[in-house]
């Protein structure tokens, strides 16, 4: 089922790219096929993605909104109006879904909740592959393949069965900033 799963969770997600929070980064090198990029902490919001029908997909997207607002009625951070969003994948078969928290607070001791995970990610060196159209999983499977390809080629150190799908925009905006990222090891 192409990145269908993807674009249904930003079109479900529906909120606008602009003038919102996200993860900082400095570009240190760029070529025609990737960037590499050195990201600071983040902390994601995460749940698993059982399998990739709409009904599971709709309720991964539904326990993210709810974890949300109580961490923005609790005035613990932000993370409705944020992006990316993420969709991770391992070997190609197991997803999860991640939004982008501005906080300052443990959520995850604050708001405890076995269906969400706080992910408090230590920042390192990211290989990113841009890429456009509308969000599939075919076509992310496919530039992972592609940034994979050109890591190789040059050299460079990635787990290859660990990339994220990033999504900038609405599932149903005229354009689509999309990314595929692979973590150096």
């Amino acid at each position: 089922m192409g990145w269908l799963l993807f674009g249904a969770f930003l079109f479900l997600f529906g909120a606008l790219a602009e003038n919102q929070d996200r993860p900082t980064f400095e570009v240190l090198e760029k070529n025609e096929e990737y960037e590499t990029r050195r990201y600071g902490v983040t902390v994601w919001i995460t749940t698993k993605i059982p399998d990739e029908s709409v009904p599971e997909i709709t309720k991964s997207r539904d326990r993210l909104v709810k974890y949300c607002k109580k961490i923005e009625d609790n005035g613990y951070g932000t993370c409705s109006t944020n992006w990316p969003v993420l969709v991770n994948v391992t070997n190609d078969a197991e997803y999860s879904l991640s939004w982008f928290l501005v906080s300052d607070s443990d959520v995850s001791t604050l708001i405890p909740d076995p269906d969400v995970t706080v992910r408090h990610l230590l920042g390192g060196i990211a290989y990113v592959k841009k890429f456009g159209g509308t969000p599939s999983i075919e076509s992310g499977k496919e530039n992972a393949k592609t940034l994979r390809e050109a890591l190789a080629n040059a050299g460079q150190t990635f787990n290859p069965h660990v990339y994220c799908g990033a999504g900038y925009d609405p599932f149903l905006s005229v354009t689509h900033h999309n990314e595929i990222w692979i973590f150096k090891t």
